[in-house]
């Protein structure tokens, strides 16, 4: 019987204060309390038109993709391409 391992590395105490101070300003600047802070808004696609698996297939074919091409080239980031 095998047994499962344990994730050994755990966050640092200084990773974690970085990310608590970070937190707490990004809080401090949604409500308002602090300005002067560069900030970068980016537009979010809406979300794809729900789709049955035989349309899916149907673009997958016509594409002439492999299912695991099509599924990396679903997967793909806009900041890769």
């Amino acid at each position: 019987m095998s047994r499962k391992k344990t994730k050994s590395r755990h966050m640092t105490d200084e990773t974690f204060a970085e990310l608590t101070k970070s937190a707490k300003q990004a809080l401090a600047y949604e409500r308002g309390e602090v300005s002067g802070h560069r900030v970068t808004r980016i537009a979010v696609p809406s979300p794809p038109r729900p789709m049955s698996s035989a349309e899916i297939a149907r673009i997958r074919q016509e594409l002439k993709y492999s299912q695991s091409v099509f599924a990396r080239v679903l997967n793909v980031s806009p900041k890769t391409v």
